[in-house]
């Protein structure tokens, strides 16, 4: 009984930290410059793995690249919008701004 009290609290708890930094995450808008050709079709692509460096440089907050909904990498210019799961029934959305960069 008293097991079960403290992995309610512990729940409480974690759901309540995956609140706090869904706060610090929502809206963010992370800056990325990739060579692209014709169209903003990019020559490569931006992967999760960069995606979550470049938001835990900005924010301090590091997440794993399977908490991301991104079912591809970004291989387009422009602004791309990304959902992190934090927590069951816990995510934030930020923004990516890809730009081709100077020759």
């Amino acid at each position: 009984e008293e097991e079960k009290a403290q992995i309610k609290a512990r729940e409480i708890q974690e759901e309540a930290e995956a609140r706090e930094l869904a706060a610090k995450i929502e809206g963010v808008i992370l800056q990325f410059s990739a060579k692209a050709g014709e169209g903003g079709k990019l020559f490569g692509s931006i992967t999760g793995k960069e995606i979550c460096d470049e938001l835990a440089k900005v924010t301090g907050i590091v997440v794993d690249k399977k908490k991301l909904d991104l079912p591809e990498p970004v291989k387009t210019t422009g602004k791309h919008t990304v959902k992190v799961h934090l927590y069951p029934g816990v995510a934030a959305d930020f923004t990516l701004e890809v730009t081709a960069a100077a020759e």
